[in-house]
This record gives C-alpha cells, sequence and structure tokens, in this order.
C-alpha cells in the first residue's frame, strides 16, 4: 500500500510539471513569427537583408538607410526554476538608420 501512494503521488507531480520545447522546435516556431510578419510589411520584405535569431532581429533596408525591426519574448510566468513552455516571440518595434 505505502508503494502504491509513493507511486500515485510521483505520478501526480509528473502531471503537474509543463513540458519545455527542444531548442530545435522553439527555433522553428520563432523563426514562424519572424517570418510572417515579415510577409506581412512590403517595404521589409522586399529589402531583407539579415534574420538574426540570437538577437531575435530583421535587418532590412536600402538606399542609405537600414532598419532594424526587433522581437522581444514576454517574461514568462513560471516561477523562477520551474521549466516549461515559453511565451512565443511579439513584434515590438522598428528602427530605421542613415548610413550615409
Amino acid at each position: 500500500m505505502k508503494r502504491f501512494i509513493i507511486a500515485c503521488i510521483t505520478l501526480g507531480f509528473v502531471q503537474l510539471s509543463g513540458a519545455a520545447l527542444p531548442p530545435d522546435a522553439r527555433n522553428s516556431i520563432d523563426l514562424n513569427t519572424m517570418v510572417s510578419h515579415l510577409q506581412s510589411d512590403y517595404a521589409m520584405i522586399s529589402t531583407v537583408q539579415k534574420i538574426d535569431m540570437v538577437n531575435y532581429t530583421i535587418t532590412y533596408g536600402r538606399r542609405g538607410q537600414f532598419c532594424v525591426a526587433k522581437f522581444v519574448r514576454k517574461q514568462s510566468t513560471l516561477a523562477p526554476g520551474m521549466v516549461g513552455p515559453r511565451p512565443n516571440l511579439e513584434f515590438k518595434a522598428s528602427q530605421c538608420f542613415n548610413s550615409d
């Protein structure tokens, strides 16, 4: 009986834990988010130069001007140290600079 109770408690904790996605799956979702935004903005898609998956930015522009679109991830609602899915990326802002 004691083993049964321990097994039930252990399985209960397993059910409560959320699963984090492996890095390749998370990167695929993040890239899809960035490309979807890129496709919705003609000025951006027609002049795209680089998609940076480390800093979550898209660099685009031409004719003496370059722009950077920044994506951010909302703060996780999980308690520190808890494992679970991270929030999706969201478009934050674009900023353009003159390169002359």
